[in-house]
């Protein structure tokens, strides 16, 4: 029995998108994150 290239983990070519995109929200919302710590760290400062 030999399996397709994109049924290595499991997924089919849908499920690789939704975990993919999945991904890429994480990432952008860890860095989003990580801006609005530096800026309230920054207005904290300022204002102390």
């Amino acid at each position: 029995m030999k399996k397709e290239a994109g049924n290595v983990f499991g997924f089919d070519h849908n499920g690789i998108f939704v975990v993919s995109a999945l991904g890429i929200t994480w990432v952008t919302l860890g860095v989003y994150l990580l801006y609005l710590r530096s800026r309230l760290r920054g207005l904290i400062r300022r204002l102390g």
